[in-house]
């Protein structure tokens, strides 16, 4: 598809989109969820987040970035997800509301998520998690900012991360998306969330697009944990960036999610499913559901998150 006709049907189409981005977050803040619902005051703005303690007492802390394309997605729409890593991985996890496209762009919500640590950190009694280990975690947008939020971490010093968790994670905004090949995360979408989130000029920023970050600036990070599936198109560049890590020195563990497609984790712990849940996870979404095999995946890239965390 050509430009133009790509930018004409963006136009056509984005109304209807953000009425479904206006409708998911009200959603997100009506959600009946598991963990507690915390607002934290930051410098000039307030982010929510949900928070779920760990059994015992001054575990580690994982905070989580969602998926949604910098677009969709919430705190407390992964509410299932949140839970069972409370569980199997015996940490406390906070669930991050960062603001999203429209409303900001580019380094915005990877500044929310950063503010929302150091904020985490400074009030850890309250919270009831051990400051000296924390680690972050997220999927496909999330997972984008996770490392990004890895990488700003080591230059800033401010604070240090056990372990970055990156879910097929999203690390490229400046290719085409179309030059990705074939996979679940296809489509319009992927055009609208480059248009809405990155400027153009700075779509190769590390921050931003952390495969363009340099040996230097990866040197020193935190161990990673990433898991990539076989029906994604964005498997490539999480390969490419897991090779980028080891170059630089970082311990890496990869878990290759077979059969699985893009978004599988998110979904993996649900009984119920929305319409776009089912066209996130593709054409054999019902037949892995049905099978178990989506539940079962999920359970095991926690159980490998389990074996290969950095832990105190």
């Amino acid at each position: 598809m050509n430009k133009s006709v790509l930018n004409k049907t963006i136009e056509k189409i984005l109304p209807e989109i953000l009425e479904g981005v206006k409708q998911n977050r009200e959603a997100n803040k009506t959600a009946v969820i598991s963990g507690t619902r915390y607002t934290l005051p930051l410098k000039g703005r307030s982010i929510d987040i949900a928070y779920y303690p760990a059994e015992k007492k001054h575990a580690p802390l994982i905070v989580a970035a969602h998926g949604g394309g910098f677009l969709f997605g919430g705190c407390a729409l992964d509410d299932e997800l949140w839970v069972n890593m409370t569980k199997v991985l015996d940490v406390n996890v906070a669930s991050i509301d960062y603001r999203q496209s429209p409303d900001v762009m580019d380094e915005e919500c990877l500044n929310d998520l950063y503010d929302s640590i150091l904020y985490l950190i400074g009030h850890s009694q309250e919270f009831g998690f051990d400051p000296n280990h924390v680690s972050v975690f997220g999927a496909s947008a999330g997972g984008n900012l996770a490392a990004a939020l890895a990488i700003k971490a080591g230059m800033t010093k401010a604070f240090r991360l056990d372990n970055q968790i990156l879910m097929y994670p999203f690390l490229d905004g400046y290719t085409d998306p179309d030059e990705k090949g074939e996979g679940s995360f296809t489509g319009l979408l992927p055009h609208v969330m480059n248009r809405l989130h990155f400027s153009p000029e700075r779509s190769d920023d590390p921050l931003l697009s952390p495969v363009f970050a340099s040996v230097e600036m990866l040197k020193g990070l935190p161990a990673a944990i990433v898991s990539y599936c076989e029906y994604d198109n964005l498997r490539p560049e999480a390969q490419k960036y897991c090779q980028m890590l080891k170059e630089a020195g970082v311990p890496v563990a990869e878990f290759y999610a077979e059969k699985m497609p893009h978004g599988y984790i998110e979904n993996g712990f649900k009984d119920h499913f929305s319409d776009i849940e089912m066209n996130m996870l593709g054409e054999h979404a019902k037949d892995l559901i049905e099978s178990g095999q989506l539940h079962s995946t999920s359970l095991r890239t926690l159980e490998f998150i389990k074996d290969n965390m950095v832990r105190p």
